[in-house]
């Protein structure tokens, strides 16, 4: 590629990248994150940092890189989580491409100009790469292991959606978090999609639900991110209510979006594996909280609670790799009955609301006994 090219931000053949970080009270980090961005080979970005309330010394520093490098834009709001710092950040972006990057991390210097090119070579709507994870300190290496850097490895290439979402499961690498990947920020917005607000674990259900719809997902497979492994971050610290809420919540965000759109078997079936996956996951959290933990585990509508409380209570343990479990067979059932029953869900959506498909739901899962689905 062409170096010069590259670095002329009025090209307008140059697509502008929107970079996004969510900046919450990490003043030990944010100038390494910026510092990267900023030393970035491919020119062409406007640098978007959301200063999610932070009580810190960031907003100064944001205020100083802001007058430094014109690229940096500051929006300042209320403290109301990572989901709507970057929601925040999406609805301000203008970029042919959106990238996220948290704001304890950072980038090598050629990592945008590679993935810029291979997005447009390869007309893709997502870009896949690699992290190499690093230690703040020897006691999180002992105790964390994350010595082998993540992501996608050994898939290098071009694929449909739901061809790169069952490759990389079926290797046991599928990676959903949302910092390792390069979007086409109009896929994203015609599909819309966005982070659930006020839970832990957003990344999932989004990257899960982006790379099942795009049309086609390159990856390269080289690392070009650096994970920062901290004290007091979502991976070090003890598990809460908060897991299995984010976890339970991420799951069935992708039964609604199964249900709300119309796919075929193969979608079905990887929406099914996630969904096993990530309740799994929110199970398995659940048991592990003592009980006044427990009492917290409540969601904001009757069908998510509902639907919770009938696995609670059945010892219902799903397998995310296993399509002969009983349970998860079950769970498939429910994700292609109304795709392939009524058009897609879209009718019985229109007619009856979410909350009587979702019961719907529930009975085909032989959790909810009324076939007439009274409400």
């Amino acid at each position: 590629m062409n170096r010069d090219f590259m670095q002329t931000p009025a090209n307008t053949r140059t697509p502008l990248v929107s970079v996004i970080v969510p900046v919450w009270n990490v003043e030990t980090y944010i100038r390494q994150c910026l510092d990267s961005l900023l030393a970035q080979t491919y020119r062409h970005l406007e640098i978007i940092c959301v200063n999610d309330g932070s009580t810190d010394g960031s907003p100064a520093i944001l205020a100083q890189y802001r007058e430094k490098d014109g690229r940096i834009v500051v929006i300042n709001r209320e403290n109301g989580g990572v989901s709507a710092a970057r929601n925040s950040g999406m609805a301000h972006a203008h970029g042919k491409y959106v990238y996220f990057l948290d704001s304890d991390d950072f980038i090598d210097p050629q990592a945008l100009e590679n993935l810029v090119r291979l997005a447009e070579e390869k007309a893709a709507d997502g870009v896949h790469f690699a992290t190499r994870p690093f230690y703040e300190s020897k006691d999180l290496r002992r105790e964390h292991n994350y010595d082998c850097y993540f992501g996608v490895r050994d898939l290098p290439g071009v694929y449909s959606g739901v061809e790169y979402v069952r490759a990389a499961r079926e290797r046991d690498s599928y990676t959903a978090v949302v910092w390792l990947a390069l979007w086409r920020r109009a896929y994203l917005l015609e599909n819309g999609f966005s982070f659930i607000e006020g839970i832990v674990h957003e990344d999932e259900p989004f990257v899960l639900l982006a790379d099942l719809y795009a049309g086609r997902i390159a990856v390269l497979p080289e690392a070009l991110h650096h994970y920062r492994i901290r004290a007091s971050s979502t991976v070090t610290s003890s598990i809460t209510h908060k897991n299995a809420i984010g976890y339970f919540r991420g799951a069935a965000a992708l039964l609604e979006r199964g249900l709300r759109t119309p796919c075929g078997t193969e979608e079905a079936t990887e929406l099914h594996h996630a969904f096993a996956r990530l309740t799994n996951k929110a199970t398995d959290k659940y048991r592990w909280l003592p009980a006044e933990e427990r009492e917290k585990v409540v969601f904001p509508n009757e069908m998510e609670n509902e639907l919770f409380r009938q696995i609670v209570d059945n010892a219902v343990y799903y397998s995310a790799y296993r399509t002969d479990h009983p349970v998860a067979f079950r769970i498939g059932q429910a994700a292609t009955w109304l795709p392939c029953k009524v058009m897609g869900g879209v009718r019985c959506l229109r007619e009856n609301g979410v909350k009587y498909t979702l019961r719907r739901c529930l009975y085909h899962l032989g959790l909810w006994e009324d076939e007439e689905c009274h409400l």
